[in-house]
């Protein structure tokens, strides 16, 4: 989906990417140009479907705090 990352990730500003793939994927060559918006995180490279699966909610995890960042529901302490 390459084409259409590059096509929404520049408007979505307060949604966090999180960019998935296998470990040893072969990667969008153009990915770069995507971290360099603050909304998308680091690429998570997994290596297994099985350790996908296992782990996701740690995985999704930082996207779910910056969404909250991003849009402002951070609790005041």
């Amino acid at each position: 989906i390459p084409h259409e990352l590059s096509t929404i990730v520049p408007h979505l500003r307060k949604t966090p990417v999180l960019l998935i793939r296998q470990v040893g994927a072969i990667g969008y060559s153009m990915v770069q140009d995507l971290l360099d918006y603050k909304w998308v995180l680091d690429i998570y490279e997994y290596e297994s479907k099985d350790s996908l699966l296992k782990h996701i909610f740690e995985i999704i995890h930082p996207a779910c705090a910056l969404a909250d960042k991003l849009q402002g529901r951070l609790k005041k302490q």
